[in-house]
């Protein structure tokens, strides 16, 4: 299966500039719309064709923007810094952990579709011995029927 990876030269200017048209959307908006979700989409295709790294800046950059248009469309006397500092955190907070998950299911994804190795084909050659063992009646195994050994009663 061929690596979804793009050049880096490639995914840093794409993110990047989305992240700009969706603070410039955010900030047409104004304070009342929220855009958390609009700047998830330059994260994940940062990580998805770029990597992790490529991830993590991208959410610190969208949550900087984030914050500039938010300080830039709130009522200047509706600044409160110790709750536009929390906010910062809780955006930031929640760009980092949707971009770690999703770099996380894309490692998991190409482990999980990865060619199988000859040490993994090796280990199924005592495979039709174990189906012979297996359909071969035992005295320890209990009657067929409902599966449970009879009680003291039986």
């Amino acid at each position: 299966m061929p690596e979804e990876r793009l050049p880096t030269w490639v995914v840093w200017p794409l993110a990047l500039t989305a992240v700009c048209w969706v603070a410039a959307g955010d900030y047409m908006t104004g304070a009342q719309v929220t855009f958390t979700v609009l700047y998830l989409g330059p994260i994940a295709f940062a990580v998805w064709f770029g990597g992790r790294l490529h991830g993590l800046v991208t959410g610190v950059a969208s949550a900087a923007a984030w914050f500039a248009m938010d300080l830039l469309t709130r009522d200047a006397h509706a600044h409160n810094l110790s709750v536009e500092l929390w906010n910062l955190g809780g955006q930031l907070g929640v760009f980092l952990i949707v971009g770690g998950l999703l770099d996380a299911f894309k490692r998991r994804r190409s482990r999980d579709r990865r060619p199988v190795a000859a040490d993994d084909l090796a280990s199924l050659q005592h495979l039709p011995a174990l189906r012979t063992r297996a359909a071969q009646p035992d005295a320890t195994r209990p009657p067929s029927g409902h599966g449970r050994h009879p009680g003291p009663d039986a």
